[in-house]
């Protein structure tokens, strides 16, 4: 440090210059208890000669060890920090992206092993945001839903074949099914198997997704009939739903 910077040499003199007031003041102080002042002045001060004289060069030695040591270790975990491996990631292909479930996705409804991401595209939901809740890590069973913001980690190839899947093949086009649905008139009969059954127990609306809007019997009208409402023979009842499947009931 002496040798680096004039600045340093300064505290540095400073510094020796006390610790030699030091050294004499406690050695006056114990040759003053055994001896009068004048003596102990002059012991102080032999004493003080002979540590300057005969081990001066090994403090400084000694010194200098120390701080070479010191600056050394300071240096070498400088040097050492980069080969941290903590600090050297590798860069991942991976980043994070987003996906907007479409209300007619027919992914809507599923739970993500249903669905098998992972296994088809190699990718992974990092979080679902729906409305105002937010689920970190869905589990497996977590469902999706239509208008769910999903949070999906993957390369730019994965996330590409993901995002075709999610918005043109994993879509339903409902045009086909507009086309075919419609109001439909059926006439129960002896031979029709609504005849006796209730509108609840018929299954229309789960086995062919339709709708009872009407009932004619005797020229009476009623519209939207109660699900109690039960078939005779005779009823001629109007369907809303697929013109296809409705017939099947004939």
């Amino acid at each position: 440090l002496w040798l680096n910077t004039i600045y340093n040499r300064g505290p540095l003199a400073l510094m020796e210059l006390l610790r030699l007031i030091l050294c004499v003041l406690i050695i006056g102080f114990l040759l003053n208890s055994f001896f009068s002042v004048k003596i102990a002045l002059l012991g102080a001060t032999l004493a003080i000669i002979f540590i300057i004289l005969f081990f001066s060069k090994r403090l400084q030695s000694f010194y200098g060890k120390i701080e070479k040591r010191f600056l050394g270790n300071l240096h070498g975990n400088k040097t050492e920090a980069p080969d941290n491996p903590a600090l050297n990631l590798v860069p991942w292909d991976g980043h994070l992206s987003y996906f907007d479930v479409p209300p007619e996705s027919s992914s809507a409804g599923k739970t993500l092993t249903e669905l098998a991401w992972r296994e088809k595209f190699g990718i992974n939901v990092a979080l679902i945001e729906r409305g105002q809740r937010t689920i970190r890590a869905p589990g497996r069973n977590e469902r999706i839903f239509p208008a769910d913001r999903l949070a999906v980690i993957g390369t730019d190839e994965q996330l590409e074949s993901f995002s075709q899947q999610i918005q043109t093949a994993d879509m339903e086009d409902p045009q086909d099914d507009n086309q075919k649905m419609g109001l439909v008139q059926i006439v129960i009969n002896h031979h029709s198997s609504l005849a006796g059954k209730s509108i609840r127990n018929s299954g229309i609306r789960n086995n062919i997704q339709g709708l009872v809007v009407g009932v004619e019997r005797g020229g009476t009208r009623e519209l939207n009939p109660d699900s109690s409402f039960t078939f005779e023979n005779g009823d001629v009842v109007w369907i809303a739903g697929n013109k296809d499947l409705i017939k099947r009931l004939q």
